[in-house]
């Protein structure tokens, strides 16, 4: 077989040099972006092998989505193509073709309220004043669906959900370890294009980089480390093996310390909450007097950029606080200028900079820092409803649900932890970022896997015939 074709095709020495020349020329063009390709291919190899096509190739999806924007590809202006959907894509393409759609449209009503939210963005487009900037939020909002899509046909069962919550885990390894570098880097060094420099002061005047590591942004950067943290401490006081949760704890330690250097007090905020939630669940008791020791530890190793800029909002030296309740009034008052309709995604800019507009201030974000009123300035009251039927849906079933399966069981406490950091400290940020929301979407997915599995036990144990 081997000889035939190596007759049909020739010496095969050819193609293994038109190879590596284009290795070549991509490493030297784009070495970052090749090296992630290379490894992403040995990964594939390597899942594919050890845990099937579509499960192998969901958990590199999971492990990708730090890598967003590195792995990226400018098609026209600021039209990208991202490697990670079209990994995505694939995977709902091969979930739709073996499982269809009816059965989780009958049973699930997170995927109904997703479907609600992305007619009503659609509907949204008629009066968008930036039609693109409508269209690619659409897109991310149907990114999220299909990962919640995917995630609740591959995720059956505990064992899947402990290794996918893993493999995001995983995949942010890498971030963390350029964080470190990008936090000891001068602030003139030249950085990679796909995020914007942003500027930290100390006390001194001394400006610092807020690190974006692989991210599109410094704060998106922190929203995604603190959900991890969250995730980190709660698979750590799960049932799982002694390595794997030195490994954990070992993952979440690093992205609570390299957070620090965003310079976020979101991000702060939002570690206490992963955090917190993991002690209140687990050791209720010692969560009062571990909370303020937490609380100490993190203001002994914040950098000074942090400690400086916590020290300038409490003493109303900066801004900041005012500037956000600026733009609260803002989306108040769109609000009640547009319950029904909202201004839609692509009308939230424009309506910020000319109609809506309050102050002149260059600080001052075209968005509302905040989840929920973005979200309200977006699609009115109802898209504002359909987003809090989904915060309280997820933490009631999480609350109500029964972790502890017959074969091993469901990280809840990693589940409940990563989305309450996600939620707090999107308090402080529109949090429409592809990434972070991916996550999110996963977790509604496990979540409502948990507690249908967990109904089930519940009501066979009720059905049960009484031995004698």
């Amino acid at each position: 077989m081997r000889r035939r074709l190596i007759e049909t095709l020739g010496s095969p020495w050819p193609f293994v040099v038109a190879a590596l020349a284009v290795l070549t020329v991509a490493a030297a063009s784009a070495p970052l972006a090749t090296a992630l390709v290379v490894i992403s291919g040995a990964l594939i190899a390597v899942l594919v092998w050890r845990y099937g096509g579509t499960e192998g190739l969901w958990y590199l999806f999971l492990a990708l989505i730090p890598f967003r924007e590195p792995l990226s590809l400018d098609v026209h202006g600021t039209v990208s193509l991202y490697f990670g959907d079209l990994l995505l894509l694939v995977l709902v393409v091969s979930v739709a073709y073996t499982s269809g759609v009816s059965d989780l449209w009958r049973r699930s009503l997170f995927f109904k309220i997703g479907v609600a939210i992305v007619g009503l963005s659609v509907v949204g487009l008629f009066t968008a004043t930036r039609f693109f900037w409508g269209v690619a939020s659409i897109y991310r909002l149907v990114g999220q669906l299909a990962a919640f899509y995917v995630a609740s046909h591959v995720v059956r069962s505990p064992r899947e959900a402990v290794r996918s919550l893993l493999a995001v885990l995983l995949g942010l390894v890498p971030s963390i370890g350029y964080g470190f570098y990008q936090s000891a880097l001068p602030f003139e060094t030249e950085l990679p294009d796909w995020a914007s420099k942003i500027t930290a002061w100390d006390a001194a005047g001394e400006r610092h980089i807020r690190v974006f590591s692989t991210f599109d942004h410094t704060l998106h950067f922190s929203h995604y480390l603190s959900i991890c943290l969250g995730i980190a401490l709660g698979l750590a006081v799960s049932r799982i093996s002694r390595g794997l949760r030195f490994l954990c704890l070992s993952i979440g330690a690093a992205a609570a310390y390299v957070g620090l250097f965003t310079y976020s007090i979101g991000g702060v905020l939002g570690v206490l909450a992963g955090a917190v939630t993991v002690l209140v669940i687990r050791w209720r008791r010692a969560a009062v007097f571990a909370v303020p020791l937490l609380l100490v530890a993190l203001l002994v190793i914040s950098p000074a950029p942090l400690t400086t800029k916590v020290e300038r909002v409490l003493s109303g030296e900066t801004a900041a606080t005012a500037e956000r309740l600026m733009t609260s009034g803002q989306a108040l008052t769109i609000l009640r200028d547009r319950p029904i309709t909202g201004v839609g995604w692509g009308g939230i800019r424009s309506s910020l900079e000319h109609e809506y507009r309050v102050a002149r201030g260059t600080a001052i974000a075209y968005a509302a820092e905040n989840y929920f009123l973005q979200r309200a300035m977006a699609l009115g009251f109802p898209g504002l409803v359909l987003y809090i039927v989904l915060f309280f849906m997820f933490f009631r079933r999480a609350l109500r649900a029964r972790g502890d399966a017959p074969d091993a069981p469901w990280p809840r406490v990693a589940i409940i932890a990563g989305a309450a950091a996600f939620y707090m400290q999107a308090q402080a940020i529109p949090g429409t970022q592809a990434t972070a929301n991916y996550v999110l979407w996963i977790l509604f997915a496990l979540v409502e896997r948990m507690y249908a599995d967990s109904s089930v036990r519940a009501d066979s144990g009720r059905t049960a015939p009484c031995s004698a």
